[in-house]
């Protein structure tokens, strides 16, 4: 695979927006994922190496700069997104609508629900709504934001 210079670009753009834009945007502590929204359209299109690689040294880089609280969680956790989301590359003509956009932004609760359960695991004891509520806003925040991407850039190509 080659790498091209356009991951670099956009991968570095989606980790600055992270770094400026989350904050202001956030909600009671809850803010969007922008790299995730990256490695989403990145991972569709090109493909799974594509992703993770991109989603591993993405990763690191949230990790060194101390946007993330957990030294390499960031990497695990977009590696995996990213590998289990290259299931659907090249799916977007040969699934239904319904369950190809279920894939994705189920994909997008999976990688906050694993985020939540290593970051906050003793709040899943004390307080499970507190815990499911923060799963549930944080997912569907930066599902919002995908879907307002998804209005300027399709998910596939046109084949």
């Amino acid at each position: 695979m080659k790498f091209n210079k356009r991951y670099i670009i956009f991968g570095l753009s989606a980790t600055i927006l992270q770094i400026l834009l989350s904050d202001l945007l956030s909600i009671k502590l809850i803010r969007p994922d922008f790299i995730l929204i990256f490695l989403l359209y990145l991972t569709i299109w090109e493909g799974r190496i594509a992703g993770i690689s991109t989603g591993f040294l993405l990763g690191l880089l949230v990790d060194f700069i101390g946007v993330a609280s957990y030294f390499g969680l960031s990497a695990l956790l977009y590696t995996v997104f990213t590998y289990i989301l290259g299931v659907i590359h090249n799916k977007y003509s040969k699934w239904p609508p319904i369950l190809y956009h279920s894939f994705w932004s189920l994909c997008i609760v999976l990688l906050y629900f694993i985020r939540f359960s290593i970051t906050s695991a003793r709040l899943l004891d004390y307080n499970p709504q507190v815990f499911w509520g923060s799963v549930l806003f944080s997912s569907l925040y930066t599902l919002a934001f995908a879907i307002i991407v998804l209005l300027f850039l399709p998910l596939a190509r046109d084949s």
